[in-house]
């Protein structure tokens, strides 16, 4: 089925000036080399990218075959590793670049399925280099290239998964969640900064390529049905859409039980983990939501909490309330200067208590073998995940940040805590039962301007402590991992004035850890900041994406069957089909 408005094309905005090029991430195959064939149909020159050229080859031959009078350019660069940008698009420098497609990804090693015990380090940090950090680095260093020659399109393709975090995929869906949020975010950015630049972000649910096994069907179109819809619904109004409209009921479906239905959406997730949709005979079953108090992870001979990032701030405050709960403390920071302070402190509060200190610059890659041979005998019942940054300074334009300080915030934010867990994960399963917290951020639900590579790492936390979730119940592990939702919080880091939705660290850790008992897998950390997003995520930011589902659904339903009844070529008995289906 063609997607064509009279003679307008959702492109046509673009192919302006001479010799108009479109960029496509991952083009050697699958969704990647369909977008830049259909491109190239669309009067687009294309730049192609793959890890090399050989696999480029073929694609640049049935474009010239197709499309003789289109130029194609191949880069070579491999996402799973640091890229050198300058010298790698010093070879597009002079291009009239007007489309960006970031295409590129990866859920290698976790298809087939596999569990974050049984992965690698060097594949976690593979799979968000591949599917988080080289997106956001070309994007940001084409920048003034597409603001140059705007109005130019960005259009980062995401994954239904974001909506439903499954088991043994959380890496995947924390990076593609990442993206989500990044790509709104950067959105806003670039509308406050009145840039001609459209960025999208573009859901994707099961497609037929020849990456996968999955046969074309009612709801999975081939790769070329799916190119073509991709970019014919490019002109949709809002900051997120569905790439192919028999997508929309299915990722609905999963966005209107998450917001409404939390505990039916986490029942179906935990089921769905093996790729199956079983439906339980007990939907209500709350074996994935287990009720849980921090007193429970006090046990046998002295247990241990570590608390990353506790130099400061909410760390160092949820280290004192451990503390004062009888936990030992293991602190982690970057230097042994500064966390031999927070040390003699807290032996100072609490005498006849263990401390020990973790050094390790989250920010750097870690030797995880001689790091957590460290804290060997030691039975560790409580892992937290704080240790977080946002950037060199507090808001930072994407246009204005360096490849460095995007590496860094997503390496602290997002590799650091999930190799760490991986690493933990043996002493966490020996001592269970035991407890995950995953601090995030409201900017994960918000996608603040000026914030977006912070609010994509969040976002990823979020998803992927869901996912994780998901997959200790799965596997029968008495773990039990929860992400903590983070408003304001007054801290040396954060210097703002204490008010009725700001506390102090240390009411926000007393709170943080006295709420852990909660039922779901989402909870924030005061009560004060769950009414502050619940007004958020009703009035504010009514437009977003992930908000007032039902209202979007409709909205959803309507717009699609508008576009399918209006097509001007569409098949015989589109309307009949349309109906069938919705």
């Amino acid at each position: 089925m063609l997607f064509f408005r009279g003679n307008h094309h959702a492109m046509d905005k673009y192919r302006h000036g001479e010799n108009p090029f479109a960029l496509v991430t991952g083009s050697s195959l699958g969704i990647g080399k369909a977008v830049a064939v259909e491109l190239a149909a669309l009067h687009f020159n294309v730049i192609l990218h793959a890890r090399t050229v050989e696999e480029l080859e073929p694609v640049k031959e049935e474009i010239h075959k197709l499309y003789p009078g289109t130029r194609v350019v191949c880069l070579a660069q491999d996402a799973a590793v640091k890229v050198d940008w300058p010298h790698l698009l010093n070879q597009v420098k002079d291009l009239n670049i007007t489309v960006l497609v970031n295409n590129v990804g990866t859920s290698s090693p976790f298809l087939p399925f596999d569990s974050l015990e049984k992965s690698e380090d060097d594949q976690i940090e593979a799979v968000i280099r591949v599917n988080t950090i080289f997106p956001t680095q070309i994007t940001r260093n084409l920048l003034p290239t597409l603001m140059n020659n705007s109005p130019s399109l960005i259009l980062n393709i995401c994954s239904g998964s974001t909506y439903a975090p499954m088991a043994f995929l959380g890496i995947y869906c924390g990076s593609k969640a990442s993206n989500l949020a990044w790509s709104q975010s950067l959105r806003n950015e670039l509308r406050l900064l009145k840039r001609d630049v459209e960025c999208k972000a573009v859901m994707t649910g099961n497609v037929a390529t020849n990456g996968n096994s999955i046969p074309v069907d009612t709801f999975v179109p081939s790769a070329k049905v799916y190119a073509k819809s991709l970019l014919a619904r490019a002109d949709s109004s809002g900051p997120v859409y569905n790439g192919y409209w028999r997508h929309t009921p299915q990722l609905l479906i999963c966005q209107f039980l998450g917001f409404f239905f939390p505990s039916v959406l986490d029942n179906i997730c935990a089921n769905v983990a093996k790729g199956l949709l079983v439906w339980r005979a007990q939907i209500g079953d709350k074996t994935a939501l287990k009720v849980t108090d921090i007193p429970k992870y006090r046990h046998g001979e002295r247990p241990f909490a570590l608390v990353t990032g506790a130099t400061a701030g909410i760390g160092k405050a949820l280290a004192f309330e451990l503390a004062r709960l009888n936990f030992n403390v293991i602190i982690h920071g970057r230097t042994q200067e500064k966390l031999d302070p927070i040390r003699n402190e807290l032996l100072e509060k609490h005498p006849d208590m263990s401390v020990v200190c973790l050094v390790q610059d989250a920010s750097k890659t870690a030797d995880w073998p001689a790091l957590i041979k460290q804290l060997e005998g030691l039975r560790i019942t409580v892992l937290i995940n704080n240790v977080g940054a946002s950037g060199p300074v507090p808001y930072n334009a994407l246009e204005c940040a360096t490849d460095e300080q995007i590496e860094t915030v997503i390496r602290v934010n997002t590799i650091f805590p999930t190799q760490l867990t991986r690493n933990l994960l043996p002493n966490l399963i020996e001592n269970a039962p035991s407890l995950i917290l995953n601090l995030t951020s409201g900017a994960a639900l918000v996608f603040p301007p000026l914030l977006s590579v912070y609010s994509g790492t969040k976002s990823s936390n979020l998803a992927w402590s869901q996912a994780l979730a998901h997959e200790f119940h799965y596997l029968k592990r008495d773990v039990t991992c929860k992400a903590v939702m983070t408003g304001s919080v007054q801290s040396a880091g954060h210097n703002r004035a204490i008010s009725a939705f700001i506390p102090t660290s240390e009411v926000y850790a007393a709170s943080l850890l006295a709420r852990a008992g909660t039922s779901s897998l989402v909870y924030a950390g005061w009560w004060r900041h769950a009414l502050q997003a619940s007004v958020l995520l009703r009035t504010i930011v009514a437009s977003s994406d992930q908000t007032l589902v039902c209202q979007r659904f409709f909205d959803e339903l309507s717009a699609c069957l508008r576009f399918e009844l209006g097509s001007r070529r569409r098949h015989k008995g589109s309307v009949n089909m349309a109906a069938k289906y919705w």
